[in-house]
Order: structure tokens, then C-alpha cells, then sequence
């Protein structure tokens, strides 16, 4: 649903894919639906810190905002993280996570993107850009990532269309994540 929220092209089939994502979110899970709606004075922080005015004749909901940072969304991704990074670990080391590594995460919006603040050095660091194909067609459109893999340890920066993206630090040995505020440290296979 997060990726779908911006479109690489608005056809009449983009939309469908989204209303049918969004239906399966009232259907299945309201609460995070109205979790991920922001209210209108946040909407309204959110505008004058960038200095837009609501137009005559709009409201805040006629605005395209989504939030991420409650606590249903957050298990949310952090369910999809582990899974996602956990996949990718094994892809490019073949071998399982162990029960004493673990796996840190952080996700990034489009607005963190457009106000820098995801780490330019990532890009040079994670040199690694697999093409990823599905039969003869690139879906670099929908998903990318970069990489990189030592013995034991990987990170990620996975983007989804220009909607959100990813970056995940994962260890066999957990013991060798530094102690950082708001780090979570996640063990492999846990699921919120």
C-alpha cells in the first residue's frame, strides 16, 4: 500500500492496483488505515513548515499526506523490514540468519528524501545495485537496492517507486551492533 501511495504513472490500472490495496486496508485493517491518516493540524504543521498555504476553498484532507510513525504502521514495517532484509541476507551470503544475529531498521518517506535526509553517502558505500528482472522486464521502477556484504554482516537501501524507502543492518552477532538511542535491534524471524 505504502508504495503504490506514489505512483511511477497515473493510468487507469495504477489506480485500480491502489483502490484494490486501499480496500484490503478498510477490509482487513481499519486501524491502521486511520492510523496512517494524519489529522488536520498536523497536516497544517506540516504545510506552514514549508511555507504552503491551504488555498481558498481546500482543506488539510484534500492534501495527499500519509503518516508513518504510529505504532501499528511502525509493527507494520518493522514485520515487513525483518522479513525483507532477512530475504535479502540470504540471497546474497546463503545462509540463514542465526538466532544470534539481529537486524536493525530504519524507513525513510519521500518527504525525508526531498528534505535530505537520507545519507548521501549510502549510495557509495552500498556500491552493489543488482538489476532485478521479472521474465524480460526491470522493476527498478517498482524496487531497487544497493548493498553491501561482508562476512556476517550486510546493509541494504531498498526503495519502493519514489514513495518510501529502507535501510536495514543486519549481523549474525548481535553483540556487534553499537549501542545507539532509538536503534532497535531486532532478532531474525521475530515478527510484531
Amino acid at each position: 500500500m505504502l508504495s503504490r501511495s506514489y505512483p511511477e504513472e497515473d493510468t487507469e490500472q495504477v489506480q485500480r492496483e491502489f483502490a484494490d490495496a486501499l480496500q484490503g486496508l478498510v477490509n482487513n485493517f481499519p486501524d491502521v488505515l486511520q492510523e496512517l491518516r494524519p489529522s488536520a493540524p498536523y497536516v497544517r504543521t506540516f504545510l506552514r513548515s514549508r511555507g504552503i498555504e491551504v488555498p481558498p476553498g481546500l482543506t488539510t484532507a484534500d492534501f495527499p499526506l500519509l503518516t508513518t510513525d504510529g505504532p501499528l504502521v511502525t509493527r507494520c514495517v518493522t514485520a515487513f523490514g525483518v522479513k525483507l532484509f532477512s530475504a535479502l541476507h540470504y540471497k546474497h551470503n546463503a545462509r540463514v540468519i542465526p538466532a544470534t544475529g539481529g537486524i536493525a531498521i530504519r524507513l525513510y518517506t519521500n518527504i525525508n528524501a526531498l528534505d535530505g535526509a537520507i545519507p548521501a553517502e549510502l549510495s557509495a558505500f552500498l556500491g552493489d545495485l543488482p538489476t532485478l528482472r521479472r521474465c524480460s522486464t526491470s522493476l527498478d521502477k517498482q524496487f531497487a537496492y544497493r548493498f553491501r556484504s561482508t562476512d556476517g554482516s550486510s546493509m541494504y537501501f531498498v526503495s519502493f517507486r519514489q514513495a518510501f524507502a529502507m535501510v536495514g543492518l543486519v549481523h549474525e552477532d548481535a553483540s556487534l551492533f553499537p549501542s545507539l538511542e532509538g536503534v532497535i535491534v531486532h532478532p531474525p524471524g521475530h515478527v510484531v
